[in-house]
């Protein structure tokens, strides 16, 4: 790489040579020593290294050298012509800037002025890639004229920091902090440059190779191999979850050390260096965790039972936490190992999600429910299968899945359920018919019943439900969680009369589980995971008065959903709040792990069709509309997102869109 820079000085005329001159004459008297050696003048200003440079005075013949400001010196000998009025010599490449001192038997003479020169810097090569804090060699020509080397980013290094600096060499040490790109140099002289350097300079970026282990535990050490890595300040593994380059087990140009820090989560790590051009990893680290699969028995009998939770990494499990707050430490387990978990359910235990605390500090929920008595599915009236096909239907063969009719694996109740395996295919299984039988009766019931179990990769995955080939009903499926369903026999247009039964995916692979199939009548909601309010407030919140002229009474006998107890609300038509239930003075209550928000509304006189706003809160109000039936009971669940990411909550309120009447509200909470 070669760059050369220079001025061209035209033919000076007469005028511009002498003012190009630099004069030092002072008034002589008639009396002046005429033996005396005199500097009156030199020129041309803005000469350049290897042109001729002119000395004017008086006596100038004895003048035995000129030595320039860095004590280059040019003897008289060397001089290109010497006479008493005048001396010329070249300028040696190697003078610098500042004053000239003539050589003579009277002494030295020191010139008033400065001399300077129009410097033509010339760049023949720098060093191609370099890493922060190493040298970098740029060779060439007048180097030595060099003031300033500027990196990327506006990262200035000043003459006093060069690591050497001549004629022909620079070396400069690479700022930690600067990344690649051109190199900006200044330049002195009496026509100053600034000039770029052709090519980029490459800053050496730390290169990771590989992780290990891939999938580890918090406070363990993670190995991190590459290249370069001294250059590494920081390892972020989450947002706001990092550990910095002094708190590192050990670190090399080739390796890290570093112990994983408690909150991390499964996530892609960002090193940082001193240059803010982070590296990052493509490639996940994996935290381990533990993961519940099952529960049994279920029911559980508080008080009675022992519970036997089976999943992965279970050994990693410090506590567990029973709804809604019994926390139980592993030395009180009943035993445990990498599998499996058994533990005594205390009497008082409240259903619901059961969370973890894990042996490093680390919490969570566990993907498992606690299941009690009386919250298990409705009874059959004409049952399809519960622990075996029914004398009345025969199995079909389905299509894109496989169905295992007499799986042990995960019973909703009794010994046996479903099993469907599903390959993404839009598969059909767990596939009843009446082929060769008369058709089922049900004529005297209202539901299609069935008891749904997600496996591992299926939360929220969609299932068709088919009665008599027609698939227009879709439920959600919840991994690691029975869920109870209830369909109303007027979704598939009333039917009295079934030929055939099946379950679809809609387009998502895994295994799920079927259980107590069959037709019913409609039972109350299904259970709470979190209570709210049945018959009473919980003690997890508090009630509040509502606003805007609407009143509300948490003990009204008029009209119940289940109990004894509902909340009779009064509305007036002013957009008034009631049924308002909070965390005023308590912690905020806990949904994480729970999916959706339930509650049930009864219609009074003259509200058929009305709207009503329900809303949860945590900071913000986004409330969802829900309609209304007079003299009927509705079963309302609303996603808890669409409310918003909600993992906790402050509020709860219920209000009328601009209508008056009354209305009965029962059994709130989240499952």
């Amino acid at each position: 790489m070669k760059s050369n820079f220079y001025k061209i000085i035209q033919n000076l005329t007469l005028f511009s040579a002498l003012v190009g001159f630099v004069f030092l004459m002072s008034c002589e008297d008639e009396d002046a020593d005429t033996s005396k050696i005199e500097l009156k003048s030199f020129g041309p200003s803005g000469v350049q290294h290897g042109e001729m440079i002119q000395f004017f005075g008086v006596n100038l013949d004895q003048v035995t050298a000129i030595v320039f400001a860095n004590g280059v010196e040019v003897s008289a000998g060397e001089f290109q012509s010497k006479s008493s009025n005048k001396i010329e010599i070249i300028v040696p490449d190697a003078a610098e800037a500042g004053k000239v001192t003539l050589k003579t038997p009277q002494g030295d003479i020191v010139s008033k002025s400065m001399i300077s020169f129009d410097v033509p810097v010339i760049i023949n090569s720098i060093t191609a890639e370099a890493k922060p804090g190493t040298n970098i060699t740029i060779n060439g020509e007048f180097l030595n004229w060099i003031e300033t080397v500027t990196f990327t980013s506006d990262l200035l290094v000043e003459q006093e920091d060069f690591v050497s600096q001549s004629q022909t060499e620079l070396v400069v040490t690479v700022p930690m902090e600067a990344q690649t790109g051109l190199l900006l140099f200044t330049s002195g002289g009496t026509e100053p440059m600034s000039f770029n350097s052709d090519e980029e300079l490459i800053v050496t970026l730390p290169v990771i190779s590989s992780i290990s282990p891939e999938s580890i535990t918090h406070e363990a050490d993670l190995t991190i191999a590459g290249t370069d890595l001294d250059l590494i300040t920081e390892v972020v593994f989450n947002e706001g979850i990092s550990v910095a380059a002094e708190n590192f087990v050990s670190q090399s140009e080739t390796e890290i050390v570093v112990t994983v820090p408690v909150p991390t989560e499964t996530g892609i790590i960002t090193f940082k260096q001193m240059s803010p051009i982070d590296v990052v990893l493509s490639q996940e680290l994996t935290i381990i965790l533990p993961v519940g699969v099952s529960v049994i028995p279920v029911p559980a009998v508080p008080g009675q039972d022992n519970i036997t939770i089976t999943g992965t990494n279970l050994d990693l499990v410090g506590s567990l936490t029973l709804p809604p707050d019994f926390i139980i430490e592993s030395s009180s387990f009943i035993s445990q190992s990498e599998t499996e978990i058994i533990v005594a359910v205390p009497a008082d235990v409240s259903q619901g999600g059961i969370s973890y605390e894990t042996i490093h500090g680390y919490s969570n929920t566990l993907g498992v429910a606690l299941i009690l008595p009386g919250a298990g599915p409705a009874p059959l009236i004409v049952p399809v299968y519960e622990d075996a096909l029914e004398p009345t239907v025969g199995e079909g063969g389905g299509w894109n899945a496989t169905t295992d009719f007499a799986s042990t694996e995960n019973p909703r109740t009794g010994s046996h359920s479903v099993k469907v395996t599903y390959t993404g295919a839009w598969g059909g299984g767990g596939q009843f018919g009446t082929w060769g039988k008369s058709d089922l009766d049900v004529s005297a019931t209202e539901v299609f019943i069935f008891s749904v179990y997600g496996g591992v990769g299926t939360d929220g995955a969609g299932l068709n439900v088919g009665l008599n080939g027609n698939a227009d009903v879709q439920v959600t499926i919840s991994e690691g969680e029975w869920l109870d369903f209830e369909i109303p026999l007027a979704d598939w247009g009333g039917l009295t009369a079934i030929t055939e039964i099946w379950f679809q995916d809609r387009g998502f692979s895994g295994d799920i589980y079927i259980d107590h199939i069959g037709f019913g009548l409609p039972s109350g909601p299904p259970p709470l995971t979190i209570v709210a309010y049945d018959d009473a407030v919980s003690d997890l919140m508090g009630q509040g008065g509502g606003w805007g002229g609407a009143s509300s009474d948490f003990g009204s006998i008029e009209n119940v959903r289940e109990g004894s107890n509902s909340i009779k609300v009064t509305f007036a038509g002013d957009w008034a709040g009631a049924a308002q239930l909070g965390t005023w003075g308590k912690d905020n209550l806990s949904i994480a792990g729970m999916t959706v928000y339930a509650f049930s509304v009864y219609g009074g006189p003259g509200t058929d069709g009305f709207e009503l706003n329900a809303n949860i809160k945590l900071d913000t109000d986004n409330p969802q509309i829900v309609t209304i039936k007079e003299g009927e009971w509705i079963d309302v669940e609303i996603p808890i997102a669409d409310f918003g990411a909600l993992t906790e909550i402050t509020e709860i309120w219920f209000q009328d869109r601009g209508w008056s009447g009354e209305i009965y509200i029962d059994y709130i909470g989240f499952r």
